[in-house]
């Protein structure tokens, strides 16, 4: 779809994909929002009419390797809005709107959305053309907008190739000052079919390492059928000024780029004396001028993107991004935890297990196995809960981690109800997850807490209603047993918190969640919740469900009933009375 409209419809539609991720009962809605602007950074105009619109801008979209099966505008997923704004000054831009989830309701975070525009300013040639990889994460919405919007550049013609060489001499736009010249030359190995195109990467801030870049390539692969089996050999030669001002090995550099994103400098870091990328490290021995030079190596892969730069002699890579995908499995008497493999190429892994309110390197790398996915076995399912973390380092000692994954155990008796937390997991999962998941469940055996209405609501086998990090529900079997709340702490977003409600009631259900695991005692949850003002007109207290007597233990900043203490554990309910004063608090802050 391609549409003029204003800001107002928008901002709309952002609120409208809101309010469906508000409500628990809807999986939350994955929307890609990207600005597109020319190779000068302009807005990208309609030079149709409003009904038909855009005749010349196009795009292809794709998950993962599917190009085959790309869809474009007339897809009713994607669509490009045409949008007005008066902040900071009045200014048109425009956006590709991509719904993902309804596009590829299959997709899960570590999936990769590629999005490939092409802009024909005149309706002849030149072209202009980029593409964007973008890694797909739990979040609601990924905005790439200003500094991360995709900037095109003049589309490079593209040559079909077989048993000779594909080469190539490209001219820089003269709108980035620079005029000149020079050539990139791909010796691709034997049997392979198909095209490839070569085009002039976007210097676009936030898309290139941190150090001044000067000139790039990007190289885009949808076309190539077959790559054969070895080596491929990249040169790149140049004759006049490409603005580079280094002139000597040490403040000399070159990256290469997986994604466009991440990156990793082919010189000053290097994995067992060869470059990351390939079979030959860059020769920068003989050193180059920015007035002519070239280069040439060898690498085992078509990348996505080559950028050389100057720098003093400190280039580093970028951070690793945080590793996502996260499952936790039991698996016997292990725990197996998995997350996608991380797009910056080159980098280690190793887990950390939270041990005495601190993280702890396991010193794992060894043992973790997995190509797209990393895979390792934590041994011993023994105790009420364990919490680890995912660890990505790269050679420049940037380091990332996942958020927390791992299990809480409940213990279920048979006679009553049982108060549970889902502590652990993917927001969404149903209430007919649980019943096949927990054994001997009851006809009508689960109740979740509705929070605006504090009360209990009965769902049977069966339900689609989905399950949110955080919620606490009740569950009667008719014989006991065990179950595990597994998976990850938290969304991509971090830290949940609750709001507090009064509605002439004021009782409120929650859980300890893993960021307060460092809370052990009644009274310093109490205090952590309520501060100094404990002693009010109307009662603040805590309390949890004792299953065997089948009531409340409650504590109100005094004495502490036996046995409440050892209850202060992450994944614990709690039941927390507050008044009116404190109606909309929100906790954890």
């Amino acid at each position: 779809m391609k549409r003029k409209n204003g800001y107002l419809f928008f901002i709309v539609f952002l609120f409208f994909c809101n309010l469906l991720i508000a409500d628990g009962a809807i999986v939350p809605v994955a929307v890609i929002n990207l600005e597109v602007k020319d190779e000068a950074g302009y807005f990208i105009d309609d030079t149709g009419n409003e009904e038909e619109g855009f005749d010349n801008l196009s795009c292809q979209v794709w998950l993962n390797d599917g190009y085959g099966a790309a869809v474009g505008f007339s897809d009713v997923n994607v669509e490009y809005l045409e949008l007005f704004s008066t902040i900071p000054s009045p200014h048109y831009f425009g956006i590709i709107v991509v719904q993902t989830s309804s596009l590829y309701p299959s997709s899960n975070p570590g999936d990769i959305l590629k999005i490939w525009v092409q802009y024909n300013p005149t309706g002849e040639n030149p072209n202009q053309e980029g593409m964007i990889e973008i890694p797909l994460t739990d979040e609601s919405m990924i905005e790439l907008t200003a500094n991360e919007a995709l900037y095109l550049t003049s589309e490079i013609i593209t040559e079909d190739y077989g048993e000779e060489d594909l080469t190539g001499t490209y001219q820089y736009n003269t709108s980035r000052g620079i005029d000149d010249v020079c050539e990139v030359t791909l010796t691709l190995p034997d049997g392979s079919e198909g095209d490839i195109t070569v085009g002039l990467l976007s210097q676009k801030p936030g898309s290139v390492p941190l150090h001044g870049i000067n000139f790039g390539f990007y190289f885009d692969k949808k076309g190539l059928t077959t790559l054969g089996s070895g080596n491929i050999s990249v040169t790149i030669d140049w004759n006049s000024n490409i603005g580079l001002t280094g002139t000597t090995e040490s403040n000399q550099g070159m990256y290469i780029s997986e994604d466009g994103i991440y990156w990793v400098n082919t010189k000053n870091v290097t994995y067992s004396g060869l470059s990351v990328y390939g079979t030959t490290l860059p020769d920068f021995s003989e050193g180059f001028t920015s007035s002519s030079g070239s280069m040439t190596f060898d690498i085992n892969h078509i990348p996505h993107s080559v950028v050389f730069g100057d720098g003093d002699g400190s280039y580093t890579e970028t951070t690793p991004p945080q590793p996502v995908g996260l499952t936790a499995v039991i698996n016997g008497s292990n725990l197996d935890l998995t997350w996608n493999k991380s797009p910056q190429p080159g980098v280690t892994y190793d887990v950390q297990e939270y041990v005495g309110n601190a993280w702890t390197n396991l010193d794992v790398s060894g043992s973790i196995g997995g190509t797209t996915q990393k895979t390792y076995s934590a041994p011993g399912i023994t105790t009420d809960s364990k919490f680890y973390r995912a660890k990505v380092s790269n050679n420049s000692g940037q380091i990332s981690y996942s958020q927390p994954l791992g299990y809480v155990k409940y213990t279920l008796a048979a006679s009553g109800w049982n108060m549970v937390g889902y502590t652990m997991g993917e927001n969404g999962t149903t209430v007919d997850n649980l019943y096949s998941n927990i054994s001997n469940v009851e006809s009508g055996g689960v109740k979740i807490w509705n929070k605006d209405t504090q009360a209990w609501v009965t769902y049977n086998d069966g339900s689609t209603k989905g399950l949110q990090k955080g919620d606490v529900f009740l569950v009667n079997v008719s014989s006991g047993s065990t179950w595990y709340s597994t998976g990850s702490a938290y969304s991509s977003d971090g830290p949940y918190s609750y709001t507090f409600k009064y509605s002439g009631k004021g009782y409120n259900l929650i859980i300890l969640p893993f960021d307060k695991a460092g809370i052990t005692t009644a009274a310093a949850l109490y205090d952590d919740i309520f501060g100094s003002s404990s002693h009010t007109s109307y009662n603040r207290t805590i309390s949890y469900f004792d299953q065997a007597s089948g009531k409340f233990l409650t504590f109100e900043d005094g004495p502490i009933p036996s046995g409440f203490d050892a209850q202060v554990k992450v994944g614990t309910p709690f039941m927390i009375h507050v008044g009116s004063a404190d109606n909309n608090s929100t906790w954890p802050e």
